[in-house]
């Protein structure tokens, strides 16, 4: 069902020392990808395999441009911030000395098309010199780009396209000195797009195309993506502001194409002399009154207009003990696509309370401020953004700001639904959503059901059409504690749970851990006009979709999850903070090419540790046990934490636990739910995992109490209920919070609990 799935979490863990493989994963915002695939993919450290010198980091992520060894400083930057040439922006005023840089045999020039950028397979691009063979094995088995950007060379062959252009703005200058330009082409026709179709037949051969700048980037090596999207925004921009937002003049590209000003008033008409009536010369002139706005005086002032840069913020929400995050989708992304937040700024307003404004917009979650912290930033020219990427925690479940926050979000989320209903002629929905920000994919739950298992018993499946909000904790009134008093340990549970948890040995920091992280979660509020989903996502269960071989789809209860792909910020805020890459089969769901892969990462766990009073002092059993502790590992972490199947069958809860002392490497362990519908007695259950323990190291378990299990995969949701005549009833609440981190996409509601029933 579900491989290699990691160990709870716990709320601010004692982390072990990672493993080289694991610190390429975790650094992931301070070590280049290069490196950080390198090191993955051959089990070593980054140093190991990362190319050591300036121009030996640059050749190697060059692509169809050789990147300047200045490169090689944005190595650790993301994927569009490693532009390649050396700018030389002290020259783009020096008209001349441009003139001559685009005349010279080795000039190249980068056409567009609009938006478009012309691409072709790198396949059929013609074999590489020695030094791009070098690189490639330098690069340690990196993914190599799918398309290369078509050059045109050399460039003043091709000067007739600057008529029509725009601007021919100047690039900057590559590892060979070689200059890059650009160029528009004119799209507003047929016989237009005709010449654009033949200028790519004609320069890029066979399988050439035009792309869109932001689809094709993946696809390309960072340095080659990095360059057609700057292009392309400067390009979008100058044909956007051939005008002057202030007077209304014309406007002239500067000579280095990354400006624009007033350009020059035309010379006024000649004055020609009109002949009278008579056939006598007339000194008075003729001028029509178009020509004569035409020789208006230019502004008092020349006009300069430089390219727009709308910053925007993206930032990954965590909860306060780091173990969940906070990620969301658009309706239109693909299948279980799940992101960080973004937002543009508004006007006069801090990055910080941007971060703020925006998670609270889409999600309805109250953000601490002072936890803002910068990460990193990335230019995304698609046309003119600027993201500026940020870690944060949210603010705790009881704090003013968040009943404030989730008021707020309620109040407009009902506001965009009756707006939705008015547009589309229909009464409110019937249909509420969820904290989750998602519809129930149930409307009722029967009360009760009969089936046979397979031992013949008679079963009867009590749970209630509403389960009890295991997700909350008890009033205190109901424990016994004054009103608002700080509840934790076992007065989490409701009082069948306290004395089914007492009456097992739970121990009180596994309540706490399970259940003291699901309640101090803000559960998100969706306003379906921002997004179409927002909810919190475990590490552990993250890091197990990136490891699995074969991606979400080898995950029970993953859907297709994935995330964006390398070439995007998220993507670097998602794998920092769980400390993971993801695998081949995961990025593949990204829906990029070759060009977004990047190999695993070794995955790492904190096991939590036992109550030193129940650690036992026995022997190490198995030189594997000992191998793994060596490395920070444990051999528990090859145990399923959650394991069931489908339809309604027996399950018990049981602690994993090793019984070496902690100096052995022992002293941890997790919490077990296990069911299979095969099963006829809770027994059966337990002693499969008793033996899947023994083979890991000698390790034991404990059973915790047992009961049923209703999990329908096609609605997305379990019901947990009953009890086991051998070990007595499980505290479900403690299965439930389980059930949920290992199924993420199963919203809340639709986990239920129940005492009733067998």
């Amino acid at each position: 069902m579900q491989v290699t799935l990691r160990r709870l979490g716990g709320c601010q863990p004692k982390a072990p020392a990672p493993t080289p493989a694991r610190c390429a994963a975790r650094r992931l915002l301070a070590v280049n990808p290069l490196a950080a695939a390198a090191a993955s993919t051959s089990g070593t450290g980054t140093s190991a395999a990362a190319p050591s010198s300036p121009a030996e980091v640059a050749a190697a992520l060059s692509g169809a441009v050789p990147a300047v060894p200045g490169a090689a400083e944005s190595a650790d930057q993301p994927f569009y911030s490693q532009y390649p040439l050396d700018r030389k922006s002290e020259w783009r005023r020096d008209g001349k000395r441009l003139d001559e840089l685009f005349a010279r045999p080795d000039a190249k020039l980068i056409p567009l098309l609009r938006d478009k950028v012309l691409v072709r397979p790198a396949a059929a691009t013609a074999a590489g010199t020695a030094a791009d063979a070098s690189a490639a094995a330098t690069a340690g088995g990196a993914a190599a780009a799918l398309l290369r950007p078509v050059l045109l060379a050399p460039a003043s062959s091709y000067s007739y396209l600057l008529a029509a252009s725009p601007a021919r703005p100047f690039l900057g200058l590559d590892a060979n000195g070689a200059p890059y330009f650009a160029v528009g082409l004119r799209g507003d026709s047929p016989a237009a797009l005709a010449e654009a179709e033949a200028l790519a037949a004609e320069a890029g051969g066979g399988g050439a195309e035009w792309r869109g700048a932001r689809l094709a980037g993946p696809d390309l090596a960072p340095g080659d993506a990095s360059l057609l999207a700057v292009a392309s925004g400067l390009l979008v921009w100058h044909a956007g502001n051939s005008f002057g937002a202030a007077s209304g003049s014309p406007m002239m590209a500067t000579p280095g194409g990354f400006s624009r000003k007033s350009a020059p008033p035309p010379p006024p008409p000649s004055a020609q002399p009109v002949p009278d009536g008579n056939g006598a010369a007339n000194s008075a002139t003729a001028a029509p009154p178009a020509a004569a706005a035409a020789a208006a005086p230019p502004p008092a002032r020349p006009e300069s207009v430089y390219p727009r840069i709308d910053p925007a913020v993206i930032m990954l929400i965590t909860s306060r003990c780091g173990q969940w995050a906070l990620l969301g989708r658009k309706q239109e992304w693909p299948t279980d696509r799940y992101s960080t937040l973004a937002g543009f700024l508004d006007l006069g307003e801090p990055l910080e309370a941007a971060v703020v404004r925006e998670v609270a917009e889409e999600a309805g979650v109250a953000v601490d401020m002072a936890s803002v912290t910068y990460a990193a930033s990335q230019p995304w020219p698609f046309p003119r953004s600027l993201m500026v990427g940020f870690f944060g925690r949210a603010a705790p479940a009881t704090s003013p700001a968040a009943t404030a926050t989730a008021a707020a979000a309620a109040a407009a989320a009902a506001a965009s639904a009756r707006k939705r209903a008015s547009r589309n002629g229909a009464g409110a929905s019937s249909s509420a959503a969820d904290g989750n920000g998602a519809v129930a994919a149930r409307s009722s739950n029967s009360s009760t059901s009969t089936s046979t298992s397979t031992s013949g018993e008679s079963t009867v499946a009590a749970a209630p059409a509403k389960g009890r909000a295991w997700w909350q904790p008890p009033p205190p009134a109901s424990s016994g504690l004054p009103e608002g008093a700080v509840v934790g340990g076992f007065d989490l549970l409701p009082v069948q749970g306290r004395r089914a948890a007492l009456d097992v040995g739970v121990f009180r920091e596994e309540v706490d851990e399970l259940l003291g992280g699901v309640q101090a979660l803000q559960w998100p509020v969706v306003d379906e006009d921002e997004m179409e989903d927002v909810r919190w996502f475990h590490r552990d269960w993250v890091r197990t979709v990136f490891a699995a071989p074969g991606g979400a789809l080898s995950v029970s209860g993953a859907g297709k999850f994935n995330v964006p792909g390398p070439y995007s910020l998220a993507f670097r805020l998602i794998t920092a903070w769980a400390g993971a890459l993801p695998g081949a089969a995961a990025a593949k769901l990204d829906g990029g090419g070759g060009g977004t892969g990047c190999a695993a990462a070794g995955q790492g766990s904190t096991p939590l540790p036992l109550p030193a009073s129940f650690t036992a002092s026995a022997p190490a059993s198995a030189q594997a046990a000992a191998a793994a502790a060596a490395h920070g590992e444990w051999e528990g972490d090859r145990i399923p934490q959650v394991l069931i199947g489908e339809g309604t069958f027996k399950y018990v809860l049981a602690r994993l636990w090793d019984p070496r002392p902690e100096a052995e490497g022992g002293g941890r362990s997790k919490l077990l739910v296990w069911g299979d519908p095969r099963a006829p007695y809770h027994n059966d259950v337990l002693q499969k995992a008793k033996q899947m323990a023994q083979r890991c190291g000698g390790l034991k378990v404990t059973v915790l109490g047992g009961g049923r299990i209703r999990h329908d995969p096609a609605t997305r949701s379990i019901d947990v209920y009953g009890y086991s005549a051998a070990f007595g009833p499980a505290p479900h609440e403690l299965a439930a919070a389980l059930l949920a981190r290992w199924h993420p996409l199963y919203d809340r509601t639709n986990i239920t609990v129940s005492y009733d029933g067998y």
